[in-house]
């Protein structure tokens, strides 16, 4: 089953094994780290997102819940900034969805254990009250390989060895994600507001 609809975006679509190929530091399937946005001529226009002067975030959102993530509305979120050419390249890739894995099978629905196993140089951002998971997620990221992980987390923020990961994020290699001009976490944080901003405009 197809975790986000043709209409949300089409880098979900294809057969190929490799459209479903995680590369830490450089792609998520179709999508790679670098990409100028105005080269993706196949990716559909995103249901939201917010932009600053030299940066945005778009996402897609799935439109029919995933059995396999806890029944949530799989998203893909895009961090886009603006290069030494003037282009907007994407720079961060995240995505919910159970579909994409790493060669060593690192993927959404793995347990911290088994991506600490795989990522031991991974450390703790963060935490933040996800609106898409219902719960407190901790935030992980390896930052010299280009790769961070979303785990569902207690009230505190821990994490235990059983917590399933539920999102993955792709970026570049020793990238400060706290210290970007929008932070990933930041956006997470304000993304329900801006949905819902959206949807209200739609009408």
């Amino acid at each position: 089953m197809l975790c986000m609809s043709l209409a949300a975006a089409c880098a979900f679509a294809g057969a190929q094994t490799d459209s479903k190929l995680i590369e830490p530091g450089k792609r998520l399937g179709k999508l790679n780290i670098g990409d100028l946005m105005d080269d993706l001529k196949w990716l559909k226009k995103p249901d939201y997102g917010d932009a600053g002067m030299s940066h945005s975030w778009q996402t897609w959102e799935a439109k029919k819940p995933d059995p396999r993530n806890g029944k949530i509305l799989n998203s893909l979120d895009v961090y886009v900034s603006i290069n030494e050419a003037g282009k907007s390249a994407i720079r961060l890739i995240r995505s919910t969805s159970p579909t994409f894995a790493t060669k060593t099978k690192v993927k959404v629905g793995v347990s911290y254990t088994e991506v600490r196993q795989k990522y031991p140089g991974m450390v703790k951002l963060s935490s933040y009250a996800s609106a898409q998971f219902s719960s407190r997620v901790a935030v992980y990221d390896d930052s010299a390989a280009g790769i961070g992980f979303e785990f569902k987390a207690a009230k505190d923020g821990s994490v235990n060895a059983k917590d399933k990961c539920v999102a993955v994020w792709v970026h570049e290699p020793k990238m400060n994600l706290l210290q970007e001009s929008y932070p990933p976490i930041q956006y997470l944080i304000a993304k329900p507001g801006i949905r819902d901003a959206v949807k209200h405009e739609k009408g």
